[in-house]
Order: structure tokens, then sequence, then C-alpha cells
């Protein structure tokens, strides 16, 4: 039995870097950063470089502290804080976490504080993201 799902925005990612990367825009008080992110399915939580939290002007060791395991075997030391995140046409308000240190070198957008909040649909062979606000 076929399944039907409609989207609000297409975009058409960069085949060529690793990953899919999405642009996002981060806003806490009076300002906002714009990064590239990496849409991680594996990924909890959007967790996010120490200096995009200094670019909004955040000390992050003031927000709630989290550890994550990584594939590696490591910790990963993070805070979280809430903020507003807009990808394309969506913005809503969530918690997100900034690495304690400065050796993070990409930011990723997991499922707690994204995918959950989404209906994203991939076809990959177009380099096609599909996306919606889910609606529940």
């Amino acid at each position: 039995m076929p399944h039907n799902l409609s989207f609000n925005t297409l975009y058409n990612y960069n085949s060529n870097l690793t990953g899919i990367t999405v642009p996002i825009i981060l806003r806490f008080a009076d300002k906002s950063v714009d990064i590239d992110a990496k849409i991680d399915t594996g990924a909890t939580h959007c967790i996010f470089r120490r200096q995009i939290a200094e670019a909004l002007c955040l000390d992050v060791e003031n927000g709630t502290p989290k550890s994550f395991a990584l594939a590696n075997g490591s910790l990963l030391y993070t805070y979280g804080h809430e903020l507003t995140l807009s990808i394309l046409d969506i913005t809503y308000d969530t918690t997100v976490y900034f690495a304690q240190h400065e050796d993070l070198t990409r930011d990723v957008v997991g499922r707690n504080g994204f995918l959950y909040l989404l209906k994203i649909a991939i076809v990959d062979y177009d380099s096609g993201l599909y996306i919606s606000k889910y609606d529940y």
C-alpha cells in the first residue's frame, strides 16, 4: 500500500560535500549566526561548535551539562541552551548543545531539537531534501 507525504519546501543540497549540509540560523536574544550544519540521523541531539555559542554571546558553561559518547569511544562534553533555530522557512525554539572545548570541527543537527520537529524526505540521487514542520 503506497503512502503519500507532502512537503512545503524542496532544498537541493550540495552533493559534492561530505554528508547532507543544510543552512541553519541560530538566534539568541538580539544575536544570530548563520551556519552550515550536517544532518545526522544517528545523533540524539543538535551539537554545535563552541565558537557558535560565543558568536551568540552565550556563556557556554551556564548551560545544562551533558556528555555524549562518540563512535570512537571518547566523550564529548557539552552544555545545553534554549534558543531559536531556523532552517529554510521553518523557525522554532529548541534546546541545542555547544561543545565545552574548541576541538569540535562540525555542527550537527540530530533527532532531539531538529528531526522530531520536522517531516523530512531525502532523495539523494537528486540531492533533494524535502522538508516541512511536523504538525502533531
